[in-house]
């Protein structure tokens, strides 16, 4: 059944949550693989991180840094709920308590729950489309995410927008 959602002028077939879910699990597929380059800027620092990673769903995650030298060979392990942070220097693994999921990753914006992509964008955030923009050219819908009340979120609001030609993620 396709539902048609009024938001301003404009006419929708889809729900923000049918057009989330469709972006995300493209980009996600059943498994993936990236390289990251990571900057991180205080007013103390800048420093840069670079690391590979590999994704099954959203079920078991394994990030492997891999540059500056002095952190090469640290890794983050997800499967399930379980998280693990291995050490290299000190050769130690860590179990990361639930209590901790919200906390900083290597002194960055990003959280343990980020970087294992723990949270789930239509399970944790109320989605409203506001407006379709131009991105790059592209024709995207703008959907606000808004943390449900119990949601394990960081983040108070974020905005999302998705290309209409083939649903994935615009880059702004």
């Amino acid at each position: 059944m396709s539902i048609i959602l009024i938001t301003g002028e404009f006419l929708f077939s889809q729900t923000a949550e049918e057009i989330v879910t469709k972006a995300e699990n493209d980009v996600k597929g059943k498994s993936s693989y990236g390289t990251i380059e990571m900057i991180i800027k205080t007013p103390d620092y800048i420093r840069t991180l670079k690391m590979e990673s590999w994704w099954v769903g959203n079920e078991k995650t394994l990030i492997v840094t891999k540059a500056p030298a002095k952190e090469e060979g640290n890794k983050t392990l997800k499967i399930g709920d379980e998280i693990w942070t291995y050490l290299r220097n000190t050769e130690t693994t860590i179990k990361i308590p639930p209590s901790m999921m919200l906390q900083s990753w290597n002194g960055s914006d990003f959280t343990n729950d980020d970087l294992v992509r723990e949270s789930n964008l239509v399970k944790d955030y109320n989605l409203t489309i506001l407006d379709t923009e131009k991105i790059n050219n592209e024709k995207c819908w703008k959907v606000q995410l808004v943390p449900k009340t119990d949601a394990p979120v960081v983040w108070g609001k974020i905005y999302y927008w998705v290309r209409m030609s083939d649903y994935l993620p615009a880059l702004l």
